[in-house]
């Protein structure tokens, strides 16, 4: 799996003169846990952060302390209604765990907020980032 994600890495690297790339502020970060009990994830309180998202091709980077960094996979929803855009998709992070991106493109009365909801689910936890564009 290591193999894999090295090579999926070089491969973006060397792409890079082809991807457009696009860096945003996230303004809010908040972690979730799975409640064993109702199957559900308990939000803790949003906190206030001053972090940069880059998404190039198929790679989201967060200029956090862990240095965090997604790769994009299959796609497996896309909805697109008055409120958000949501795309789910399956991916990989920097560790070569299996999580899903959910990016959900904020909308109010059909037109876009400037504010997307960038998500992480793995099994147990969860992130949150809240994104302006």
């Amino acid at each position: 799996m290591k193999k894999s994600l090295l090579i999926a890495l070089l491969f973006f690297t060397a792409n890079h003169a082809f991807c457009q790339e696009r860096t945003y502020q996230i303004n809010y970060f908040a972690v979730a846990y799975l409640n064993t009990t109702t199957e559900n994830f308990d939000w803790q309180p949003k906190q206030k952060v001053n972090l940069k998202l880059t998404i190039r091709g198929e790679l989201f980077l967060i200029n956090d302390l862990a240095g965090s960094y997604f790769i994009r996979g299959e796609q497996i929803t896309y909805q697109n209604t008055d409120q958000m855009i949501r795309f789910l998709w399956k991916a990989v992070d920097y560790n070569g765990n299996a999580c899903d991106l959910k990016e959900d493109i904020i909308k109010v009365n059909g037109k876009y907020t400037g504010v997307f909801h960038l998500y992480i689910y793995y099994k147990e936890y969860a992130y949150y980032y809240e994104v302006s564009v």
